[in-house]
């Protein structure tokens, strides 16, 4: 059985471990109880995506890290990284403020890829 796949992202100033941790595990439950392994997708910066690690780690899940490639591509970096994990992830939830152009940009980005997203207003 192939991995489930979760992109966990969000806002940079998220901080509390705590909701994460509960959002987190009753939307795995499902896919855990069905014999899925989780591998968790991050986009490798502070807040959300640096819990998302944490609660990967402390649940034994593998970490997939997609850091943004400023040198490469500037200012798209970030766009170009959330693309990528759109693609490669099987769903994705994100801890969003309402603010956060790149959290709002990761979000559209899994939508367009047709990929079914949790968002958790923070």
């Amino acid at each position: 059985m192939a991995p489930f796949r979760v992109v966990i992202a969000g806002s940079r100033q998220f901080s509390d471990f705590g909701l994460l941790c509960e959002r987190l595990d009753a939307l795995l439950a499902n896919k855990l109880a069905q014999g899925f392994e989780v591998v968790v997708l991050s986009g490798a910066c502070r807040g959300a995506d640096a819990l998302g690690e944490r609660y990967a780690q402390e649940r034994g899940f593998a970490v997939e890290r997609f850091p943004a490639e400023w040198a490469a591509f500037g200012r798209s970096a970030g766009p170009v990284r959330n693309r990528s994990m759109a693609q490669a992830c099987d769903a994705a939830v994100v801890f969003w403020d309402g603010v956060s152009r790149g959290t709002a940009n990761m979000v559209s980005e899994a939508q367009a890829a047709g990929k079914p997203v949790r968002v958790v207003r923070v």
